[in-house]
């Protein structure tokens, strides 16, 4: 995707009032939907981690116990992501599920 993306941008500078957008098929939607799911993840799991927090804070009325819970939730969701980035692993349609079981 970065080398398609480079690529239309060295042809609209090169050609005035050309505008290029990326092709559907299977490849145009596996990128787009791997775009949006990488933009919405980063929404989604601090809201599950602040989510978690208010719960279990509320019904065990202790800020102590919704800091138990989230904070081993917080180190398996770091460690997957350290793993994953060690390992050239990216975000995309597939890996969702990994993070979901490591986080």
């Amino acid at each position: 995707m970065a080398l398609a993306e480079a690529g239309i941008k060295q042809i609209e500078r090169d050609v005035p009032g050309l505008h290029i957008e990326l092709g559907g098929g299977i490849i145009g939607v596996t990128a787009a939907a791997n775009q949006a799911l990488h933009r919405d993840h980063m929404i989604i799991i601090p809201a599950v981690m602040i989510l978690a927090f208010a719960l279990v804070m509320l019904y065990y009325q202790s800020w102590h116990a919704g800091w138990l819970m989230v904070l081993p939730m917080l180190f398996a969701t770091v460690m997957t992501y350290a793993y994953m980035g060690a390992a050239h692993i990216g975000i995309n349609v597939n890996t969702v599920p990994v993070i979901a079981v490591g986080g």
